[in-house]
């Protein structure tokens, strides 16, 4: 197998078992991430089981390359991945941002906190940004439906569009959601991503992706929130 096929290229966005069956067979594979990498959890999106994947040569799978999103995760798996070359995908910085703002859903019920939405969308309309939210892809619940409705805002609600799509072509100036990769994509990209939640369990984890440093707090930050809304009046 080996000597016909040793200058094929795998990629694979999470074919473990294909994966190691390719690595074991000495042909070239490549992990495509699909969001941040570092911790793993249930398929129903609990919190309170995510832990903190283990990441060493002899624990991780001998992948030729891993693309990441962050100079973080490259820093850090780096740092224990010594055979594998990791790739930060590469992101060019917006320029012409309008005064938008878009809201990213999460996907449990307990992240649908109707007060403080109300309070964002209160201090974005004021400051005559437009509000755009995007329904999480598995969402089975009303609220974002109801809420977005009810305080007429525009929802995208197409599962097959991602985050780094929508903030590509509504080139907002901000956006805002719980702990996710849409906000390091906008950070990557020049947009200011602000983190709803000031308590959040993956902000444990002190290899994965730093939320607390690489993103504006909704509680905590926002009087330099309204100074931003204020000097783009």
């Amino acid at each position: 197998m080996t000597g016909k096929l040793s200058n094929i290229n795998i990629y694979t966005g999470g074919a473990e078992l294909a994966s190691l069956t390719a690595i074991k067979n000495s042909l070239a594979t490549h992990y495509i991430s699909h969001g941040l990498l570092g911790l793993t959890g249930p398929p129903d999106g609990s919190l309170v089981e995510f832990v903190e994947i283990e990441v060493s040569d002899e624990s991780y799978p001998g992948y030729s390359s891993i693309y990441v999103y962050s100079d973080h995760e490259k820093r850090y798996f780096s740092s224990r991945l010594h055979n594998t070359k990791i790739i930060t995908y590469p992101f060019e910085t917006l320029i012409d941002l309008q005064p938008i703002v878009i809201l990213f859903f999460e996907v449990v019920d307990e992240f649908f906190d109707v007060d403080r939405f109300e309070q964002i969308v209160k201090l974005f309309k004021k400051n005559n940004f437009k509000i755009i939210a995007k329904e999480h892809p598995t969402n089975e619940s009303k609220f974002p439906v109801e809420f977005c409705r009810d305080n007429e805002i525009e929802l995208i609600q197409e599962p097959g569009i991602t985050a780094y799509e929508i903030i590509r072509k509504e080139q907002p100036m901000f956006t805002l959601g719980w702990p996710s990769t849409s906000l390091c994509e906008s950070l990557n990209l020049g947009v200011i991503p602000i983190c709803i939640p000031d308590h959040h369990p993956f902000f444990r984890f002190q290899n994965f992706y730093p939320f607390q440093s690489k993103t504006l707090s909704w509680s905590k930050d926002l009087l330099e929130i309204e100074r931003l809304l204020f000097s783009q009046q």
